[in-house]
């Protein structure tokens, strides 16, 4: 049998308020299933490092990307190393489909072509800059990935690193090309001000004094819980708790030991509601006065045996407020809320 890899980029830079690197950042992600009977080939490879140290950092401890701002020390350092890369293989131009060419801005990728020896029209035809922004590690993959859905048969993939280093692949397709699917498109508007608080900069954080306090140990003990779903059964009556901890919900019998029964993450809701600005919980404050309203319902969440367990959920996505008493979700893992410095993650729901 083949072997088979996956390989996957992803990355989300982000600038200083009002900075040129603030002003480019993007986000995206793409991902790769590589096999040995694949129809695309990586035929050559390259790389090349110079010393240009300075030209895109982030400082210790902090989350911002920054650059000196000097754009002939930027553009020659960029230039340089993609030049670098690029040129070990020889006339590679000449016959390209397109060229996907990191983008830290809708500019530079241009700048470089007559040094990469390749026509600024074929770059363009693997650029997602103009879409998503820069989108750091992702810019290139995403742009070949563009290359191979557009049905493109022999593309150049040139990466730079600050510092500056610049790997190069060359890509030939054969045969029927590559299955792709894209998701480059759409996306909604929204304004500075919005912008600024979804990023976390016109927030004052939790309420003082207040919050349901969890200690790291603590969440520790319920992660079979949050992440697995484990329930328990009652010894008395085999009604379902979650958590499975005190007297039974059903009989009321205060029980020393659940039986473990894990619940199949899909469910039925029962109640629901929708938490606003002043209504959240001091946790939860940040996320809202971020993101907005939420929803949380109560789900009955089914067993393994046809029977359930109510439990109490918060509702992430697009329908987070439309969700009604009836309507069928299911669990999915994220991010619940950092307190201690520590990131706690378990399951919210989602409609199947």
């Amino acid at each position: 049998a083949d072997a088979v890899g996956l390989v996957v980029a992803a990355d989300c830079p982000r600038g200083e308020l009002d900075s040129a690197e603030d002003h480019a950042a993007g986000t995206g992600a793409a991902a790769f299933v590589l096999s040995e009977s694949g129809d695309a080939e990586v035929v050559s490879r390259a790389e090349y490092a110079a010393e240009y140290p300075g030209t895109r950092f982030r400082r210790a401890g902090g989350d911002a990307v920054e650059g000196l701002g000097v754009t002939s020390y930027d553009r020659q350092a960029f230039t340089e190393a993609l030049a670098g890369a690029v040129t070990q293989f020889e006339g590679v131009g000449a016959d390209l489909d397109a060229a996907a060419v990191q983008a830290p801005d809708g500019k530079l990728p241009y700048r470089a072509a007559g040094a990469l020896g390749v026509e600024t029209e074929t770059i363009q035809r693997a650029a997602t800059v103009h879409e998503l922004g820069d989108t750091g590690a992702a810019s290139v993959p995403l742009g070949l990935a563009k290359a191979l859905a557009q049905g493109d048969r022999r593309v150049l993939a040139a990466s730079f690193g600050s510092g500056a280093g610049a790997d190069a692949l060359l890509v030939e397709v054969a045969g029927d090309g590559v299955a792709s699917e894209l998701a480059i498109d759409g996306g909604d508007a929204v304004s500075y001000a919005e912008y600024l608080r979804k990023r976390g900069e016109v927030t004052s954080g939790p309420p003082s004094g207040g919050g349901a306090y969890v200690s790291v140990p603590s969440w520790r003990r319920s992660l079979d819980q949050r992440h697995r779903l484990v329930a328990g059964r009652c010894p008395e009556c085999g009604a379902l708790n979650f958590p499975p901890e005190g007297a039974c919900n059903a009989c009321k019998t205060l029980v020393e030991e659940y039986e473990d029964v894990r619940l199949t993450g899909e469910g039925t809701v029962e109640a629901a509601t929708v938490i606003s600005q002043g209504g959240a919980p001091p946790e939860f404050a940040e996320q809202q006065a971020q993101s907005g309203d939420f929803g949380v319902v109560v789900v009955a969440l089914e067993g393994p045996d046809g029977d359930s367990a109510s439990v109490p959920a918060q509702v992430v996505g697009p329908a987070s407020e439309s969700l009604d008493i009836g309507d069928r979700v299911e669990t999915t893992m994220r991010r619940i809320y950092t307190q201690e410095g520590v990131t706690r993650y378990g399951f919210k729901v989602r409609p199947t």
